[in-house]
């Protein structure tokens, strides 16, 4: 019997062999004089970006000067969504979470579930009606 070559695919499948991040580039707008954007400037010169990019090293970061513009992170995903996040006037603590999730979100498009939720036992109080309260009570407010 013959022996086979597996197909090359270039289509990465997490879970086979190794994990891919869906985040792949995350991009840092800016203004090097606005006063909404101090937060950030404080954050790229801090520890915790330094700390941020070399745990995420399989993530391209660029900054990018921005003159009159609000701070915006936005985070390029492999699927090729993007989702941009404003972080004027915000602190380093929380320009610190918003890099978190702009590197753990999918870039999916969050949607709403859209199969109702149904039971299958009965209500346990049954099925209310107005005509089960007393009469003089019914149409009080």
């Amino acid at each position: 019997m013959p022996v086979k070559a597996l197909k090359a695919t270039t289509v990465a499948i997490n879970g086979v062999k190794s994990f891919i991040l869906p985040c792949q580039k995350i991009k840092i707008d800016y203004c090097n004089w606005g006063g909404s954007s101090l937060g950030i400037k404080q954050y790229i010169q801090s520890k915790k970006f330094q700390k941020f990019a070399q745990d995420n090293q399989n993530i391209q970061i660029n900054l990018h000067h921005r003159p009159g513009h609000h701070p915006v992170i936005t985070g390029y995903y492999a699927n090729g969504r993007t989702k941009p996040i404003c972080v004027k006037n915000l602190d380093l603590e929380t320009i610190d979470k918003k890099m978190d999730i702009v590197r753990s979100s999918s870039g999916e498009i969050l949607g709403k579930y859209k199969h109702a939720v149904q039971s299958v036992n009965e209500s346990a109080r049954g099925i209310w009606s107005p005509l089960h309260v007393d009469p003089s009570q019914r149409h009080k407010i």
